[in-house]
């Protein structure tokens, strides 16, 4: 989803009307995805950060 949402931003200028929401969406699914794996990493003794 992030490459996706990555390609589409290339595409646009920072003015376009969907770039600010774009740019959300990506930002809450590295966070999302940031988080999934700290508790992946938790749970199998990983380090944490």
């Amino acid at each position: 989803m992030a490459d996706v949402l990555i390609m589409e931003l290339t595409a646009l200028s920072p003015e376009h009307e969907r770039f600010d929401a774009k740019t959300t969406v990506l930002i809450e699914s590295v966070e999302h995805h940031i988080e999934e794996e700290r508790v992946v990493s938790a749970g199998s003794g990983g380090p944490r950060t």
